[in-house]
């Protein structure tokens, strides 16, 4: 596959921790393959947590054509975060695109990110452009005030919170599936629900759902949790996130319905409840944590809306 150079630049946001420090260590190859395919290329290496979100929102205001990130979820969520400002594009024309090499690869199965090095060059310049639809999250911050924040691919409340929080604690070493997996069991049988009352409005219609809550799963694409394929009807631009409200099941059947995730077929599981609409309302039983996570990031405690923001992030990958 040979690349033809575009009139475009293109700043890539780099975690050199990614891929089990590969990524940095092959930062030049990265850049001079990108100097094939784009006018200007520029890199930055990230230098700790919420760094990748200063770089993008700096290279925003330099309007870069393309700001690619080369890491896995995490860094995704970050650079994303630094392109959204106020609900809006920090810059129109901006367009955003994933070189992944990340433990985590679940926005790369939603958009069809190449995997190779070249593809996945050769998509961010060549590949097709689409108007994509962003999360937000309003939550409690520690001090009690509301922070909000932006999610890409997926975000969720109850044990996913803490399997994500018990997954980033741990090296990793056994790559995205695994970690997920083996967290999301001992979260199965550890976790404490907690009682919950959800609301969503459908195209002006409000939906309710109170009982004792083990997840709650919000996809604008269609993985988490390291292949987790809970959003299989889901898509990036359709001003529609897709829900799955998973009450207390016992540990059995916990477990029985934990496969029913990779496979896509939760929903079908006896007692699991899946909706659509453009915005989620949750309130915990007073005085109970209920942690929340954002493409993977510990984000807060419930209580918490969650929302749609239509079409305002261009995103350039292989699709499918």
């Amino acid at each position: 596959m040979s690349d033809h150079q575009k009139n475009e630049s293109c700043l890539i946001v780099l975690n050199p921790k990614a891929g089990a420090g590969k990524a940095g260590m092959i930062q030049t190859q990265i850049k001079e393959m990108a100097q094939n395919a784009f006018k200007q290329v520029d890199l930055v290496c990230t230098e700790g947590q919420g760094h990748a979100t200063v770089i993008a929102s700096e290279a925003c205001e330099k309007d870069y054509d393309v700001i690619a990130a080369v890491g896995g979820d995490g860094t995704c969520h970050e650079v994303m975060n630094g392109m959204i400002h106020n609900d809006r594009p920090k810059s129109p024309k901006t367009v955003f695109s994933l070189i992944p090499m990340g433990t985590g690869s679940d926005l790369q199965k939603t958009i069809g990110a190449p995997k190779t090095l070249k593809e996945a060059i050769h998509f961010a310049a060549n590949g097709e452009t689409k108007l994509c639809d962003i999360g937000k999250c309003a939550a409690s911050g520690e001090d009690g005030k509301t922070k909000t924040r932006y999610f890409i691919n997926a975000a969720g409340f109850g044990a996913n919170g803490d399997a994500a929080r018990r997954s980033n604690k741990s090296s990793k070493k056994l790559g995205g599936t695994i970690t997920f997996l083996s967290a999301a069991i001992v979260t199965a049988i550890k976790y404490k629900p907690v009682p919950v009352k959800i609301e969503w409005i459908d195209n002006d219609h409000t939906n309710s759902w109170e009982e004792t809550l083990i997840s709650c799963f919000i996809a604008n694409g269609s993985y988490c949790g390291g292949g987790m394929w809970i959003g299989p009807k889901a898509t990036m631009y359709d001003n529609q996130l897709d829900f799955t409200l998973v009450p207390h099941l016992g540990i059995h059947k916990q477990l029985m319905a934990i496969p029913r995730l990779y496979n896509g077929t939760v929903g079908e599981f006896p007692g699991i409840t899946t909706c659509k609409g453009q915005s989620l309302r949750a309130t915990p039983e007073q005085n109970k944590e209920v942690p929340i996570e954002l493409d993977g990031e510990l984000f807060g405690s419930l209580p918490a809306n969650f929302s749609i923001l239509p079409r305002i992030l261009k995103i350039r990958s292989k699709w499918g």
